[in-house]
């Protein structure tokens, strides 16, 4: 008689569950190493400069921040350039979507006089200008893609300044991390996310580990007000850096260094180089 080679139904239940995970696995690559940027500017120095500007990059270079928060669409002509919002209104008055423009046209609006007068004249920059500012500084480039279908314009200018390894890449986009994964497997990339209202901590971090598994990224970047130990623990627990933002209190910065966090984001970086030096 010839041995059976029937697998009980419990057995062969374990034996599909392990292949799949198998192949799930096979897919994810090996996460690049962190970027260490503790002290983040947030859209620059923004809180003493015009944000999103050459000013503001500088601002947060000369004050020692180790990282600098920039927001990039593209314009009309193709390119990558600096703004937060989608719209002119709140920097120049107009009522006019900035990427209907081209970056001529965009070179030649002021940006700067909304935060005072010594800032006249300030232009909204290219993406290019500003990551070409960061070489051979320690502040590393924190860049938010705000605009989807511009990841591979916004790779191309990180490569042609070698520093694919030295920035982090951020997006509330859930695609865009997915694209840049793809387009890039060693670059560092940090999904933006909030807590929805009513939303468990323990959903919550269920819900960041699951996107940040299908993005295959390397970290969140989550508001600050759902940072706490046990949520810091059970992320790096699954294998993500935890970054957030966007903290101007001294006491919360404190807090949220203490959680355990890698990374804060602030208006005031000054500020939060202080409470880090009264750490240690």
């Amino acid at each position: 008689m010839k041995k059976s080679r029937f697998v009980p139904a419990a057995g062969l239940w374990s034996l599909c569950l392990l292949l799949a995970s198998s192949a799930v696995f096979a897919e994810i690559p090996s996460h690049p190493a962190p970027v260490s940027a503790p002290c983040v500017a947030h859209r620059g120095f923004s809180s003493q400069f015009p944000e999103n500007t050459l000013a503001s990059m500088k601002g947060g270079i000369d004050v020692g921040a180790s990282g600098n928060e920039m927001d990039i669409y593209r314009s009309s002509d193709g390119v990558v350039f600096l703004m937060h919002d989608g719209s002119l209104k709140r920097y120049t008055g107009e009522n006019i979507r900035a990427t209907d423009l081209t970056m001529e046209e965009l070179a030649k609006r002021d940006v700067g006089s909304h935060k005072g007068a010594q800032f006249k004249g300030e232009p909204v920059p290219t993406f290019d200008d500003a990551i070409k500012m960061h070489v051979g500084t320690k502040t590393v480039p924190v860049v938010e893609i705000k605009q989807e279908n511009i990841e591979a314009d916004t790779l191309k200018i990180l490569e042609k300044y070698d520093m694919v390894d030295k920035c982090v890449v951020i997006a509330f986009s859930a695609n865009v991390c997915k694209k840049m994964r793809e387009l890039n497997k060693d670059i560092f990339i940090a999904w933006l996310c909030t807590q929805k209202k009513g939303e468990s901590w323990e959903a919550y971090c269920d819900r960041i580990i699951s996107v940040c598994s299908d993005c295959r990224v390397n970290a969140v970047d989550m508001a600050h007000n759902g940072v706490t130990p046990d949520v810091v623990k059970r992320l790096n627990a699954a294998g993500l850096t935890v970054f957030c933002w966007t903290v101007n209190d001294a006491k919360r910065m404190k807090e949220c260094l203490d959680a355990g966090v890698a990374s804060v984001t602030t208006d005031c970086p000054d500020v939060l180089l202080k409470v880090m030096a009264e750490r240690k």
